[in-house]
C-alpha cells in the first residue's frame, strides 16, 4: 500500500508492533503445552498462509517432538484431518491473547511454515515481532517479515525446513536470553507506534 499509494503523495508507513511488557515477564508453562521437545506455531491456521504439507512433513521428520498449533483452526476439513491424524501433532485451538506469551516463551522452537505467495508477501506479520520478543529459536520459510532477521531466526527453504528445526532442537539452550527488549524491538512497542501515528496526525492537522 505504501508503494502504490505513495507514487504521487507522501505516505507514512507505520509497521506493526508488539506488547513489550507482556513478553518481558517470565510466565509459567501452560498446563496444556506438552513437555519438551515441543515445536510451536502460534496463529490462525489458514491454508492461504499455512503450508499444511510442510507441517505434516515436519511432524513426520521429527517423531520425537510434539508439533503444537495454538490458534483458531480455519483449515478445510481435509487439511485439518491430515494434521490431526499425525500422532505427534496437537491442535490446541484459540487461546486468549494475554495467554500467548507463555506458549511462545516455553516453546523449544517456534516455527513459521508459511507459503510464499503474493498474499504473504503483502503482510507485516505481528508474529515476527512476538516471536522475537519471546527470545526462542525460530525457523521460518522465506516470507516477508522474517527475511533478514538475525539469530535466533533461521530462514530456510521448505526442503530444508525440518532439518533446520531438528538442528535448533538439538542446540543447547542459551545461558542468557540476551538484552531486553531485543535490539530489533527497541522501537517496536505499540506505545512507540502510537506516538508515531500521533506525530503524523499532528503534522497533517497543522498543514494548510
Amino acid at each position: 500500500l505504501a508503494r502504490t499509494r505513495g507514487a504521487h503523495r507522501r505516505v507514512e508507513l507505520i509497521p506493526n508492533g508488539v506488547d513489550v511488557s507482556a513478553f518481558g515477564s517470565t510466565l509459567p508453562r501452560p498446563a496444556d503445552l506438552p513437555p519438551s521437545p515441543v515445536v510451536v506455531y502460534a496463529g490462525t491456521l489458514h491454508e492461504d498462509r499455512l503450508d499444511v504439507g510442510l507441517c505434516a512433513d515436519l511432524a513426520v521428520a521429527l517423531p520425537g517432538a510434539r508439533v503444537v498449533f495454538v490458534g483458531p483452526d480455519c483449515l478445510s476439513a481435509v487439511a485439518s484431518s491430515r494434521l490431526r491424524g499425525l500422532a505427534n501433532v496437537e491442535l490446541l485451538g484459540a487461546r486468549p491473547h494475554e495467554a500467548m506469551p507463555a506458549y511462545l516463551q516455553h516453546a523449544d522452537v517456534l516455527v513459521v511454515p508459511h507459503r510464499v505467495t503474493p498474499f504473504t508477501e503483502s503482510l507485516d506479520p505481528i508474529k515476527a515481532y512476538e516471536y522475537l520478543a519471546a527470545r526462542r529459536p525460530v525457523v521460518a520459510t522465506p516470507v516477508a517479515g522474517f527475511r533478514g532477521l538475525p539469530d535466533p531466526v533461521a530462514v530456510v527453504e521448505p526442503g530444508a525446513f525440518a532439518q533446520a528445526v531438528g538442528t535448533a532442537l538439538r542446540r543447547p539452550p542459551a545461558t542468557s536470553p540476551g538484552p531486553w527488549p531485543p535490539p530489533q524491538l527497541a522501537r517496536a512497542s505499540w506505545q512507540e507506534r502510537a506516538r508515531s501515528f500521533a506525530q503524523v496526525l499532528a503534522r497533517v492537522l497543522a498543514s494548510p
